[in-house]
């Protein structure tokens, strides 16, 4: 994988592991009642997110297909 993948991955890793921390430390806090949805809005907003986020830049060429064959 080339240095910019590298990096366009990096980035796109990065912002969901901020978004992560945002949603598990709200306002930078733990939290004062649990969160019984915690789990699922982390799955179904970020992760997912993420995931399309990488699949579309290799869609685009932005990016070498995972198995290197382009």
């Amino acid at each position: 994988m080339s240095m910019p993948a590298r990096i366009m991955i990096s980035k796109t890793v990065l912002g969901c592991g901020n978004r992560l921390r945002k949603v598990v430390f709200p306002n930078g806090r733990r939290w004062e009642n649990e969160d019984s949805g915690l789990y699922a809005r982390i799955i179904r907003e970020i992760l997912r997110e993420a995931g399309k986020a990488v699949a579309d830049r290799y869609r685009c060429g932005m990016l070498d297909s995972p198995g290197g064959a382009g």
